[in-house]
């Protein structure tokens, strides 16, 4: 894989729209796309997302999407009069633990951490844990005719979700991507909790640099990273040392988002809705982003760029994305290819 060529962080290739993978994968090849990252939302995806990623020789991420938290639990979605220990064995492919599995208990939680490791340690395209994150949209959306207020209890199992899988991620010293919605506050709270924890004097790798990097994998921005700052009270932490690394992923935020983001030392990636007309405020922040910061991603078979909205997005389109990223920016389209994926590279350690 050359540099020129392009890297999808982010395709959901375990989304069942996707019946020819090796088709879908073919035809992204062509369009100048390398590698892709299939990222996974529960144990039974993260199966499926290894097998892919061994058959094409591709990469994958290993996690639970805040979303799934109440399937874990056996509390939500078509349960169908099933009991909480079959529900999460057929709904989540994690094997009950019989006696200890109850809505409450966090044996849930470390059942799924085991599962979780081995699929890790047990293939060596696993490249980082993710999705992971906060999710508290609220109201009308495509899979959700309405959704209520979240309560406090609804919120304090995706946090424990999330720093579970946060701490499976340092453990294992590999990244993690993101996923937040409507949760800037808890985020940056979640954050500031970890960044306290791993900071300078563990041993940890300089912020957004995996510890498994290989020589010679350095940023292709020249000169000293460009700064941003401080915005809305996030104060920039760019220059510590964490072990706590990833993507935020689809960035579709705030300036104040974006701020905690950087000050945290992450990565940021765009997909198919910075082409969107009704998003003139992300391409502003765009602009904002370091180029030793910023990633491409899809998010197939969501988020379609223009002119393609309304069709199945596939890892081909992010050369379209690539393409309106790089014009705003003032760049070659080969230029940020070889940005972006070598930035891909240093952060999940893939190979040159």
């Amino acid at each position: 894989m050359t540099n020129n060529m392009l890297i999808d962080t982010h395709c959901h290739l375990t989304d069942e729209r996707f019946t020819d993978i090796g088709k879908v994968l073919g035809e992204a090849k062509k369009a100048g796309v390398g590698k892709v990252i299939i990222p996974s939302t529960s144990i039974a995806d993260a199966k499926k997302a290894v097998e892919i990623a061994e058959k094409y020789e591709q990469y994958c991420l290993v996690g639970i999407h805040p979303e799934e938290v109440e399937t874990l639990y056996g509390l939500g979605g078509d349960q169908q009069g099933d009991s909480s220990q079959d529900y999460l064995h057929s709904k989540s492919g994690i094997a009950s633990v019989r006696g200890t599995e109850t809505r409450n208990d966090g044996g849930v939680l470390d059942k799924a951490m085991e599962e979780m490791e081995k699929i890790i340690r047990g293939s060596k395209k696993v490249v980082g844990v993710g999705e992971i994150g906060l999710d508290f949209f609220t109201g009308h959306d495509k899979n959700n005719p309405f959704r209520p207020e979240y309560t406090n209890q609804e919120k304090d199992r995706q946090k424990q979700l999330f720093r579970r899988q946060i701490t499976l991620a340092i453990e294992n010293n590999i990244p993690v991507a993101i996923h937040m919605r409507k949760a800037e506050e808890e985020m940056r709270e979640e954050l500031e909790m970890f960044m306290e924890k791993y900071q300078n004097g563990d041993g940890s790798t300089p912020s957004g640099t995996s510890g498994r990097v290989k020589p010679g994998m350095t940023s292709v921005v020249s000169g000293p990273p460009r700064s941003t700052p401080p915005i809305g009270g996030f104060a920039m932490k760019a220059e510590r040392k964490f072990k706590l690394r990833g993507q935020f992923h689809c960035f579709a935020g705030s300036q104040e988002s974006l701020e905690m983001i950087l000050a945290n030392g992450f990565y940021i990636s765009f997909c198919g809705n910075i082409t969107y007309k009704s998003a003139r405020n992300l391409r502003e922040l765009l602009k904002k982003v370091p180029l030793e910061r910023l990633l491409l991603e899809t998010d197939s078979p969501y988020l379609p760029p223009e002119p393609l909205r309304g069709t199945v997005n596939t890892p081909a389109n992010v050369k379209i994305i690539a393409e309106f990223v790089a014009s705003e920016l003032n760049l070659s389209t080969r230029k940020l290819a070889e940005i972006t994926s070598q930035n891909t590279k240093c952060l999940y350690s893939l190979e040159n």
